[in-house]
Formats: C-alpha cells, sequence, structure tokens
C-alpha cells in the first residue's frame, strides 16, 4: 500500500472498476482556447452543480473541516465558490458569507504571513507537519481566496454596487494578501521543492502567486507562477496526462485541470504563457476522456496514487476527486467541441451523485 507520509494539509479528494477504457485520444493537434475568461468560466458552471457546491460558512465563517474547530486555512477551499455563486446569481447573501469567510481565515494568520495550524486531538500521533507542508496548504488556500477576490474586482456587477460597501475590508485584506504572499515568495525554494512531483499542487501554487499578484500587483510572484505553470507544461507524457510521482493519476489529473482552467480565465489573451498552457490542456482533456467508462465511471486502473488500496489522507483512503474532472469538462466543452466533454460530465455526474 503506497501511504503518503507527513501531508497532514495536502488536498482531500473526492472506486473502482475492471471495465475496458477507451483508447487514449490524439493529441497531436493541440486546439487553442479563446475567448474564455472569468465571466465564461463562471457561465459554463451548470446552475444546479454551482448551487451543490456552494456551502454556507457557520457564524464563525468557518467552512469544511474548519466548522469542527479550527484546523488550518487550507480547509477554507470553499470560499472560492461563494464569490462563483454571488457572482453567477448577483446575490448578496454570498457575498456577505464570502467576506465572513475571509474574515474568519486572515484572523489566523500570524505576523510572519504564515497562518496557524491548530492539529486535532484525534491526529497528533499523525506526525508533525513540515515547512514544505504548510507552505503547500497556505497556498491551497491562497489559491482559492485569490481567485475569487481577483474575480470579485473584476466584476462590473460588484464594482458598481458594492465595492464601496467593501472598500475598507478590501484594503485591509489586500495587506494580508500582501503578507501571505511575501511569506510564500520567500519561502519559493522549500514550496517547489516540495510540490514538485506533483503537477495538480504546482497549479495550486501557480494559481496561488498568479490571482494574488492581480490584486496586489506583484511582478516578482506574476513571473513565478508562469515558471511553475511552465514546469507544469514540462511534466507532461506525450499522451497527454500530467506526470504525478512516476506515472499518471486519473484523479489528479483531473484536479490539474480545473485548476488550468481557473488559470486560463484569468490570464489575458496574447500572453504566451496562456497559449503554452491552452495547447497543454488540450492534450490532458483528451487523455482525461480516454479515462470515462461508458457507465461515467472514472477508471482508476494504473492510476499512481488514487485506486483501491491506493494513497492515505489523514489516515482515510483517497477517493476519485470526480467533482474536479466534472468542472474541468464544463469549463472546456465549448471550447474543444471534437472531445464530446458535456456528455462525458453528465455521465460522470449521474454515476457518482
Amino acid at each position: 500500500m503506497k501511504v503518503q507520509i507527513g501531508l497532514l494539509l495536502t488536498l482531500l479528494l473526492l472506486s473502482c472498476s475492471n471495465s475496458e477504457v477507451e483508447e487514449v485520444s490524439d493529441c497531436n493537434n493541440a486546439i487553442e482556447i479563446t475567448n474564455f475568461n472569468t465571466s465564461t468560466l463562471i457561465d459554463e458552471i451548470p446552475e444546479n452543480a454551482l448551487q451543490a457546491l456552494t456551502k454556507a460558512p457557520n457564524e464563525e465563517g468557518a467552512l469544511g473541516r474548519n466548522k469542527e474547530g479550527y484546523f488550518h486555512v487550507r480547509f477554507q477551499l470553499d470560499i472560492l465558490y461563494l464569490a462563483v455563486y454571488a457572482l453567477r446569481f448577483e446575490n448578496k447573501e454570498a457575498l456577505d458569507q464570502f467576506f465572513l469567510a475571509s474574515d474568519y481565515s486572515f484572523n489566523r494568520q500570524l505576523p510572519t504571513g504564515d497562518f496557524e495550524l491548530v492539529v486535532p486531538e484525534s491526529l497528533q500521533n499523525s506526525g508533525v507537519a513540515s515547512l514544505g507542508d504548510r507552505l503547500s496548504a497556505n497556498a491551497f488556500f491562497l489559491s482559492a481566496f485569490g481567485t475569487g477576490f481577483s474575480f470579485l474586482l473584476r466584476s462590473t456587477w460588484f464594482m458598481e454596487n458594492h465595492f464601496t460597501e467593501y472598500e475598507e475590508r478590501i484594503n485591509m485584506l489586500k495587506n494580508k494578501l500582501l503578507l501571505a504572499g511575501n511569506y510564500l515568495y520567500q519561502n519559493k525554494t522549500v514550496l517547489m521543492e516540495y510540490d514538485k512531483n506533483a503537477p495538480n499542487r504546482l497549479l495550486f501554487d501557480a494559481l496561488a502567486f498568479y490571482s494574488l499578484s492581480s490584486v496586489v500587483t506583484q511582478e516578482s510572484w506574476k513571473q513565478l507562477s508562469f515558471e511553475l505553470i511552465g514546469s507544469v507544461t514540462q511534466k507532461q507524457n506525450e499522451t497527454g496526462f500530467y506526470i504525478e510521482n512516476d506515472g499518471y493519476d486519473s484523479s489528479y489529473n483531473g484536479v490539474s485541470l480545473k485548476l488550468a482552467g481557473i488559470l486560463l480565465a484569468l490570464l489575458p489573451d496574447g500572453e504566451s504563457i496562456k497559449n503554452e498552457l491552452s495547447r497543454s490542456v488540450y492534450c490532458a482533456c483528451a487523455w482525461q476522456v480516454s479515462r470515462v467508462l461508458p457507465s461515467g465511471e472514472i477508471s482508476t486502473e494504473g492510476n499512481e496514487r488514487v485506486y483501491p488500496g491506493g494513497e492515505l489522507f489523514l489516515g482515510e483512503e483517497k477517493q476519485m476527486a470526480w467533482v474536479d474532472t466534472f468542472l474541468a469538462f464544463q469549463f472546456f466543452k465549448n471550447q474543444f467541441l471534437n472531445l464530446s466533454l458535456e456528455n462525458k460530465a453528465d455521465a460522470i455526474k449521474a454515476y457518482y451523485q
């Protein structure tokens, strides 16, 4: 059994058939994404799916596992869906909840820019989180918060109707983001070494730095995000999958595709790294399609990390992150028409729900 040691804060992903999978699709003639921005991405998410993904924080602002008692800000990842829901439906309640969850998160920020870690008693014997572990977990949270924050600041609805109301909190959050981003950047060597064999985590890192740089204008962070994206496209097998450890993984490949979709929506047209990532994503999408069985199940056959008897997270076996593949296919369904992504997404949802 492969067990992930010391990753107390690594992403908990949302099993498995011996049925034959389709042959890998040809991705030699990659299609580049066009007319794809934050509004496009938000509109591509089906309303019922977005409603199911959006979870209200408790009265303190805690989300996910933090509702049981604060653990770490990486469990605040659902903060992104609050921003997306607010924008999609022009919903003031979700907007208020986004800022409530933001306050909760940054109230746990340390003077260094790091965030508090409070390991539950049940996990006290699971080992001590390393610096790399904490940095990677910070990047998870900052990628979600930074993306949601950036989406709001790019929204005409928010800027014209609600910016003034939140302006003081926005300025406070920008100061805290600067502190958090500087801490992450100062420790970039440790972060990149720690995440180097996991393209999905490198994309979390890239999204954190790019989204934050778009909010507080830090050129060095933006350039580092481009470097991270380039490292991911270099870790792509010729058949399309992103190489996790030494092989492929249909669960984490879906996570990478979802994160790449968000990056593509944030990146401006004409940016060379956007074109490079776009071509890479087409190939990865084609490979991911090949892992979807006729039933809608995503095959784990041959997976490097997520399969029956595979990696553990906090003592629990990791499960297929089907939601990430579902969202990625929704993001790109009108870009890569030849891959029939919407049909595949519908089949996936029908199988796992």
